[in-house]
C-alpha cells in the first residue's frame, strides 16, 4: 500500500483530524516530494558511480605504491 491508498482510510477513520487529512495541501506536498525524488535519483546513481571510480583508482594507487 502506498500513503496516497492510505489517506482516505485515515480520514474516515480520524474524523477530528478529517478537515486537515482531506485537504488538497497534502496532495500538494507529496506531489512536490515525488518531483524532488525524480530529480535526485539520477544524482544519487552518479554519485554511486564516482565513488566506485575513485575507489578504483585509489585501489591501483596503493597498488603501484607497494611496488
Amino acid at each position: 500500500l502506498t500513503m496516497k491508498s492510505l489517506i482516505p482510510k485515515l480520514v474516515e477513520n480520524f474524523t477530528t483530524y478529517k478537515p486537515l487529512l482531506a485537504s488538497n495541501e497534502y496532495d500538494l506536498i507529496i506531489f512536490d516530494l515525488e518531483e524532488k525524488i525524480k530529480e535526485l535519483l539520477p544524482l544519487q546513481a552518479k554519485l554511486r558511480s564516482m565513488r566506485e571510480e575513485y575507489e578504483q583508482k585509489f585501489i591501483a594507487l596503493e597498488e603501484s605504491d607497494k611496488k
